[in-house]
């Protein structure tokens, strides 16, 4: 029997004093990259941190040649980051009185690289592994 290796993604956010701000933990199987945790300190929020965790893990993903990025939320947490971001729902579960969703990036064969992402951000990337 084949073995599967996974690849696991971990960026982290910390302050001057080394302490843990923030982060992001994926997991690439089989062609795919799995957000599992996204979090930043809460005092944080406002200065785009999410959302440069999740273009780091894009650019990630696309680096790999990986051909799906998604994750999962619930209706309590994140949804709209996610939707803004341009993720679009492919699943939904009602989990008690919350809802889950599952959700992966739309247009993902589109060049949507174009304008931010350079070939040294890709080596920057790789570097913090």
């Amino acid at each position: 029997m084949a073995s599967v290796k996974a690849d696991t993604l971990l960026i982290s956010i910390r302050d001057a004093k080394k302490t843990l701000r923030g982060g992001l933990k994926g997991v690439g199987l089989c062609g795919s990259l799995y957000i599992q945790v996204l979090s930043i300190d809460p005092a944080l929020r406002g200065q785009n941190l999410r959302t440069e965790l999740l273009q780091k893990a894009e650019a990630y993903a696309k680096s790999k040649d990986y051909s799906l990025l998604y994750l999962d939320t619930f209706s309590f947490q994140a949804l709209p980051f996610y939707l803004k971001n341009g993720y679009q729902i492919f699943s939904e579960k009602a989990v008690e009185i919350i809802n889950r969703y599952y959700a992966d990036i739309k247009n993902w064969d589109i060049d949507w690289v174009k304008g931010y992402l350079k070939e040294s951000d890709f080596k920057k990337l790789q570097s913090i592994q």
